[in-house]
């Protein structure tokens, strides 16, 4: 049996983009989000500051390499983008598209369909809390030029395949009234483009999300099913009380659980969770995660998850950067290096118990 491939979540947020430009503020990106967040309470981690990647830029081929060495380094066997694709228009797609076209390393990658609208969600910012930015709209008709679109990353050499088909996620399967009916107008529209079916998985980041016809896997992302953890009594600095804190061994305990009653999943870990940068006293803190405990949560998983076949071995990391979620894997000014290094750890201790099996 071959070896889990663990896959990170990849955010591409990290250059200017005219959308931002107009909708924040000439030159934004979400480091201007990171460093504007502030500690809401004794033992709150913020801001968060990137140590070795610095406050880096998407557009420099250098970083993208730098990423995609300091990952294979340590145990991550590629990144999954966020693709956001609006019946035609495109959004910070430039990062995997150079990936593609500039970038001559052969770090794997797969994309995640980031499908639901963008409304207005950042706090720190002037506009109307939920505005709709951009609606989505979905429609058979469009499934065949998304996927042509998509063609030079899924026929890529260093595309991630399951069972010899391109991996496919979508992030919202519930945004869709009938997903069912998508996937089986995706899957029409791969044969006739490709030649060959998608490996299409489902991001569970609800619990509606089930196992369907024509679904070839569930994602069990994390942090979900944040409404039933109990939430920590903690007195704010400045007298607001409307943060929600829960505990990460929570969090570590009801994934465990689930994964273990679910089929036809894939697990996914996280090294924890803070939505206030992004979202100030509305945020959801996830509290109490150490490198020590990631590294710990990923070790059993690998130990755990035993996969059907050599190529469904996939486990999931939210994330490797998403800083205005305090959700990553890459070097802060805070624990250096340790969550890199706890992820080599892990793997390392869950290959030497698999030799010994």
């Amino acid at each position: 049996m071959a070896e889990h491939r663990v896959l990170a979540f990849y955010l591409p947020q990290f250059h200017p983009i005219q959308e931002n430009d107009m909708w924040y503020g000439p030159g934004f990106t979400e480091w201007r989000t990171a460093v504007m967040a502030h500690s809401l309470f004794d033992g709150h981690i913020q801001p968060r500051m990137p140590a070795d990647l610095g406050f880096y830029d998407l557009r420099t081929p250098e970083t993208r390499l730098a990423q995609a060495e300091m990952a294979a380094a340590h145990g991550i066997d590629g990144f999954v983008y966020y693709h956001y694709w609006f019946q035609g228009r495109q959004v910070m797609e430039r990062p995997m598209s150079d990936r593609i076209t500039v970038d001559s390393h052969d770090f794997p990658f797969a994309v995640c369909w980031a499908n639901l609208p963008w409304k207005r969600t950042w706090s720190s910012f002037s506009g109307t809390q939920g505005e709709m930015l951009i609606p989505q709209q979905y429609d058979e008709s469009d499934d065949a030029r998304h996927l042509i679109n998509l063609l030079p990353a899924l026929t890529h050499e260093n595309y991630v395949r399951v069972k010899g088909r391109p991996l496919f996620l979508i992030f919202s399967p519930t945004e869709f009234e009938d997903i069912t009916a998508r996937v089986e107008s995706l899957q029409r529209a791969a044969e006739r483009i490709l030649g060959d079916r998608l490996y299409i998985g489902l991001v569970r980041s609800d619990p509606r999300v089930q196992p369907t016809l024509g679904v070839d896997a569930i994602i069990d992302f994390q942090p979900s099913r944040a409404e039933t953890y109990e939430e920590h009594d903690v007195e704010c600095l400045d007298g607001k009380s409307t943060v929600r804190v829960v505990g990460y061994d929570q969090v570590i305990q009801s994934a465990q659980k689930a994964f273990e009653e679910s089929k036809f999943t894939y697990p996914c870990v996280t090294p924890g969770w803070d939505s206030t940068p992004r979202k100030s006293y509305r945020g959801l803190v996830i509290h109490g995660a150490t490198p020590d405990k990631y590294s710990k949560w990923l070790e059993q998983t690998l130990l755990t998850f035993r996969p059907e076949s050599d190529t469904e071995n996939l486990v999931f990391v939210n994330a490797w950067n998403e800083w205005g979620e305090s959700c990553y894997l890459e070097p802060d000014m805070h624990w250096g290096d340790a969550y890199l290094r706890g992820t080599a750890r892990a793997r390392q201790s869950a290959a030497s118990v698999a030799r010994g099996r």
